[in-house]
């Protein structure tokens, strides 16, 4: 999970076939480059709004402005990837930057 996520489950969605180990996880599609992008949930509880509220996972906004308030708020909260002194690169601009054709 990069931050990235569908909105929620639809009846486009379908659980991944590990659901029943971690409660839910729920996909829409695949990207064109073959990958799967979902919202893990623990009954209501979207964790990955939890990640990226805690600064461990940041928002791909390019995907989806849905966790966007979350890193909000680790981002003044000073937490996790936020914290004063810390020093990271985006996965999808170091993937841009080192990748042929520059995948994200």
């Amino acid at each position: 999970m990069s931050g990235a996520a569908t909105t929620s489950p639809s009846a486009r969605s379908k659980p991944w076939p590990g659901a029943a180990r971690s409660n839910a996880l729920w996909w829409a599609s695949l990207t064109p480059f073959g990958r799967r992008h979902g919202v893990c949930t623990f009954g209501a509880e979207d964790l990955n709004a939890q990640m990226v509220r805690k600064g461990m996972a940041l928002a791909f906004s390019e995907q989806t402005a849905d966790y966007e308030p979350q890193q909000l708020e680790a981002i003044t909260e000073g937490v996790g990837l936020w914290q004063p002194g810390a020093k990271f690169e985006e996965p999808w601009v170091w993937r841009r930057g080192h990748t042929p054709g520059g995948y994200r």
